[in-house]
């Protein structure tokens, strides 16, 4: 089995992305930030968006596997050495066993790229396999209102 991995959006991605977007699952997790990309111009924009963000706070990957385009991650600085992972996938692909690879590709880089020493990810409470998941990968699981899961830059 290959490895999936992560990289910068392209503009030749729109077609792959305009697709994913047919998804339910992605529909709910889309944020009302940007245009919902259901015609293949808004996915041009959407992704033109992504490749313009800045620089110094956002790192925002299309996520492949078998060369294919699965989903979208990304990690955005939010304040005092703390960023917050987020991602986006269909619902099979998330529990197809690579996202803990891709995690692990998104935490290395944004601790390369960022002057933080915490990254974050929030989690539903009912959501266990996504928790065993971060915990896995080295994340702590930290709960006051909802699951908050920590991960230091020292555990690399």
């Amino acid at each position: 089995m290959k490895e999936a991995t992560i990289r910068p959006w392209l503009i030749s991605d729109a077609p792959a992305l305009y697709e994913l977007c047919k998804d339910k699952t992605i529909r709910k997790q889309w944020m009302s930030k940007l245009p919902y990309p259901y015609t293949i111009i808004r996915a041009k924009k959407c992704i033109a968006y992504y490749q313009h963000a800045n620089p110094l706070r956002y790192c925002i990957f299309a996520i492949l596997y078998q060369e294919q385009i699965k989903g979208c991650i990304q990690c955005e600085v939010k304040g005092y050495h703390s960023a917050e992972l987020t991602y986006w996938m269909r619902y099979d692909d998330i529990h197809k066993g690579y996202l803990q690879s891709i995690i692990k590709h998104i935490c290395a880089y944004a601790f390369s790229k960022f002057s933080i020493t915490t990254i974050y990810a929030k989690l539903s409470m009912d959501n266990i396999e996504l928790s065993k998941l971060y915990l896995e990968n080295g994340f702590i699981e930290s709960i006051d209102t909802a699951p908050i899961y920590l991960y230091f830059l020292h555990r690399f």
